[in-house]
C-alpha cells in the first residue's frame, strides 16, 4: 500500500473519532510525511524501517526549522498513523516503537513566555480609556481573568452567559451535522464547565452586548446567537482572534513605544496585516499562563485553579506555574500570616483572613457579630466625647457660649444621633 493511500484510510477513521482542529492538524502532519516518502522514492509503507525513520526526524528538523517540543508533536502524530498502520498490516511489526523522539532540555520543554503585570495592565488600561467594551476589549479580557483556551472563547453563545448568576457555562459543541467544524473544547466533553465571572467583567460584557458594532441581531452558521460577534453577525474564527490579540497586544498598539528600539513608522510588524512578526507581542495562550500564575499569586487552591482552567494539577506545576522560588516563598509567607501566628512581616503587620477572623486567637465569636462589637463600642464612647463637647462650649476669648436651652438640646440631638449609629451597626448583625 503507498503511503498517500494509507493515509487516505487512516484519515478516514481518524475524523470520525476527533475534532475538526485535530483531523486539520494530523492531516497537515501526514501530508509532510507523504512528501518526505516521495523525496526518498518509497512506494510502498512495508519499506519504513527504523533507519528511514531517523532520517525522516532529521529530514523534518532541516526543513522545518522547528523546535524539539514542535517537532516531537509532528512524530508523535506519525506514530499514531504507524500504528494505525500495524493494525492493517502494512507496516511491519513494531515498526511504531521504532519511532525515534528529539531530544528536549526541561526548560525547551516547558514554556514560560508570557506579558508581565505591567503589560497587561497597560493593555487593560488602553481598552478601558480608547476602546472599551468592544469585541477586541472582550477577547483580551475573557482569557486574562478566566484563564479561558482561544478555543473556549470562541465557543461562547449568548445564552451560554448567565448575568444576574455571573457565570458563563462551556459546553462541547462540535456539531457533528457539519463534520465536527462546530465549536469543540479541548478535552471534549470533559472539558465543559461552569465558570464564576466577577462584577466587573459582567458590567464589561453587558456594555458589550449593547455595543453599536454588534448590529443588531446575529447568527452563525449553526443558527447560534455567539457572544463575540463578527461585522456580518456570525461568530469570528480562532484564527481571527488571535489575530486580534497579536494587533492589540503590540507595545506599539497600546503604548506607542517599542522595547525593541524599532521605528514604528518603518517596523513591518507594526503593521495590522503584519502584526504576527511582532518579536514582544503575545498569543492568546501566554495570557491564559499570566491569567493562571496571577490565580496562583492571589491564593486561589490549585485544584479549583484546575477546575477553572481545565488542566490537571500536574499539568498546572509543569507548564503554568513558572514563578520564582523567591515569588512562591513570598506568597506562602502572605497565606501563613494570614492563618497563623507568628509569621507577621517585619513591621508586625499582616492582614487576617475570614478564617482568623471566626477562629484566630484575636477574633469574635462569628462575622456577623462585629457590627455588635462596634455598636457597643461606639456605647462606650459617647460619654467621653460628651464630657469633652461640654468643656468646648466653656467661654474663652472671642468666642460666644450658647444659652443653656440650645445647649441642651444640641447634646441631646448629638447623643441620639451617636445612638442611631450603634444601633443600626448592630442590627446589621439581625
Amino acid at each position: 500500500m503507498t503511503p498517500e493511500q494509507a493515509k487516505d484510510l487512516y484519515l478516514d477513521e481518524y475524523e470520525e473519532k476527533r475534532s475538526y482542529e485535530s483531523l486539520r492538524k494530523a492531516r497537515s502532519v501526514l501530508d509532510t510525511f507523504v512528501e518526505w516518502t516521495e523525496q526518498e522514492g518509497l512506494e510502498n509503507m512495508n519499506e519504513i524501517d527504523g533507519r528511514q525513520l531517523q532520517e525522516m526526524k532529521m529530514w523534518w528538523k532541516r526543513e522545518s526549522d522547528t523546535n524539539n517540543v514542535s517537532l516531537n508533536g509532528y512524530l508523535a502524530v506519525v506514530r499514531r498513523f504507524l500504528v494505525f498502520c500495524e493494525r492493517i498490516e502494512v507496516v511491519s511489526e513494531n515498526t511504531p516503537d521504532r519511532m525515534p523522539q528529539a531530544s528536549i532540555d526541561e526548560d525547551e520543554e516547558v514554556c514560560d513566555r508570557k506579558p508581565d503585570d505591567e503589560a497587561v495592565e497597560a493593555i487593560s488600561a488602553y481598552f478601558h480609556k480608547y476602546d472599551r467594551a468592544s469585541r477586541r476589549h472582550i477577547e483580551f479580557a475573557l482569557p486574562k481573568e478566566l484563564t479561558i483556551r482561544l478555543g473556549a472563547l470562541v465557543s461562547i453563545d449568548e445564552d451560554d452567559y448567565y448575568p444576574d448568576e455571573q457565570k458563563i457555562e462551556l459546553r462541547h459543541r462540535p456539531e457533528e451535522e457539519y463534520g465536527g467544524k462546530g465549536t469543540p473544547l479541548k478535552n471534549g466533553s470533559d472539558g465543559e464547565r461552569n465558570i464564576n465571572v466577577p462584577s466587573h467583567l459582567c458590567e464589561l460584557i453587558n456594555e458589550y452586548l449593547e455595543h453599536p458594532e454588534r448590529n443588531g441581531e446575529g447568527t452563525d452558521k449553526f443558527g447560534r446567537k455567539p457572544l463575540l460577534r463578527n461585522r456580518n453577525g456570525g461568530r469570528p474564527s480562532t484564527t481571527t482572534v488571535r489575530r486580534d490579540l497579536y494587533k492589540m497586544t503590540r507595545p506599539c498598539a497600546f503604548s506607542n513605544e517599542c522595547p525593541q528600539n524599532r521605528d514604528i513608522n518603518e517596523c513591518d510588524a507594526a503593521k495590522d496585516s503584519m502584526a504576527s512578526e511582532c518579536p514582544v507581542n503575545y498569543s492568546p495562550h501566554p495570557i491564559r499562563r499570566w491569567s493562571i500564575e496571577d490565580h496562583l499569586d492571589d491564593g486561589v487552591p490549585r485544584e479549583d485553579l484546575a477546575d477553572r482552567a481545565d488542566v490537571s494539577v500536574p499539568v498546572l506545576d509543569k507548564h503554568y506555574d513558572r514563578r520564582s522560588k523567591e515569588r512562591k516563598r513570598q506568597r506562602r509567607m502572605e497565606t501563613l500570616a494570614a492563618t497563623r501566628e507568628g509569621y507577621e512581616t517585619s513591621d508586625g503587620d499582616s492582614q487576617m483572613s475570614l478564617s482568623q477572623f471566626e477562629n484566630g486567637p484575636n477574633a469574635v465569636a462569628h462575622p456577623v457579630a462585629f457590627p455588635v462589637q462596634i455598636g457597643v463600642e461606639i456605647g462606650a464612647w459617647i460619654p467621653d466625647r460628651l464630657s469633652r463637647e461640654l468643656n468646648e462650649l466653656s467661654p474663652s476669648d472671642g468666642i460666644s457660649t450658647p444659652d443653656a436651652t440650645t445647649a441642651a438640646k444640641g447634646m441631646v440631638t448629638y447623643s441620639m444621633m451617636v445612638c442611631m449609629v450603634a444601633l443600626n451597626l448592630a442590627l446589621l448583625a439581625s
